[in-house]
């Protein structure tokens, strides 16, 4: 079987886009105000929720960014990799996969728990990876399906 490679992403921060776009508005507003009554301390101040929008924009890309996980599926094994780290293993010492909404566990021997995990709207379909990652436990202990 072909690698299979999944990522995994978090949803978007629709409530910090929401609260930017609360920002540029008063910002704006304050700008416009400031230079019709030609009070420039008004049109001052109007930058600084223009800044914080500014800051929390690149915050937000970066924790989108960072969130991001991969999880690698081959005939072999598979590894999830993410900002915190990797974690690799082979079909051979996974003993059960379970799942729960928005969770796939895979059970190692030895009571490790290895879960992949997503938020709620994301795109990731677990109902998919979980039918290839039976697929593939399937061939590495020797089934094939019935003829």
């Amino acid at each position: 079987m072909q690698p299979s490679i999944y990522v995994i992403r978090p949803r978007p921060p629709l409530r910090a886009a929401a609260l930017v776009a609360v920002l540029v508005a008063a910002s704006a507003g304050l700008i416009v105000a400031g230079s019709a009554l030609s009070v420039l301390w008004v049109s001052l101040v109007g930058l600084v929720p223009l800044a914080l929008a500014l800051v929390i924009v690149v915050v937000l890309i970066r924790a989108t960014q960072s969130s991001t996980a991969r999880l690698s599926l081959t005939d072999d094994g598979w590894e999830v990799s993410s900002r915190v780290g990797a974690r690799a293993g082979r079909w051979a010492d996974i003993t059960k996969v379970t799942s729960a909404p928005g969770r796939l566990t895979f059970h190692e021997q030895g009571d490790r728990h290895v879960h992949v995990v997503t938020a709620a709207g994301t795109e990731v379909d677990l109902d998919a990876i979980g039918r290839d990652v039976s697929s593939r436990l399937d061939a590495s202990r020797g089934f094939r399906p019935y003829q």
